[in-house]
């Protein structure tokens, strides 16, 4: 039973360190790549789809803590909860910033989107312009591209705070 102890704990805690690694992974801090933001989204919610694996290897590992902790001096049974409550709070903590991190890159996703769209109308102005043969005007691009600007990084300003 305590193999299974061991082994259980192990495995818990190499899934949370590949979680670390994945929260790490496209830190906000190095700034955000748009282009791979899709698949950045992608792969945070394929890995973290396994969290319920993860929840019940801990469920896994306290039962067989509490069948252990009886044969065990005072001490060690209090080394062991320590152990288990460290890898629950562990686990906690990761699942919550996974959840944090989920949601700041949808927001990102959507931001992007909304850029994607920005582009696209100013293309579309620009090639009606060059059809009708006129020499688009600067300064109604340059407007709208900043009016439409100003309004996806308020969004994204009210977002963040």
């Amino acid at each position: 039973m305590r193999d299974e102890f061991v082994g259980s704990t192990k495995k818990l805690k190499e899934w949370i360190e590949n979680a670390e690694s994945t929260l790490s992974a496209n830190d906000p801090k190095s700034g955000v790549d748009y282009e791979k933001i899709l698949n950045c989204i992608d792969e945070h919610k394929d890995f973290f789809s396994s969290d319920s694996e993860a929840k019940e290897l801990l469920l896994k590992i306290q039962k067989i803590a509490d069948k252990i902790l009886p044969s065990m001096s005072s001490a060690h049974q209090e080394e062991l909860s320590k152990q288990v409550e460290n890898l629950r709070q562990s686990l906690e903590n990761i699942l919550n910033l996974s959840k944090t991190k989920r949601i700041r890159l949808e927001k990102e996703v959507a931001a992007w989107r909304d850029y994607l769209n920005i582009l696209q109308r100013v293309q579309a102005v620009i090639n009606k312009a060059e059809q009708d043969g006129k020499e688009p005007s600067a300064e109604i691009i340059t407007v709208l591209a900043l009016k439409e600007a100003k309004q996806l990084i308020d969004r994204s300003k009210t977002d963040y705070q």
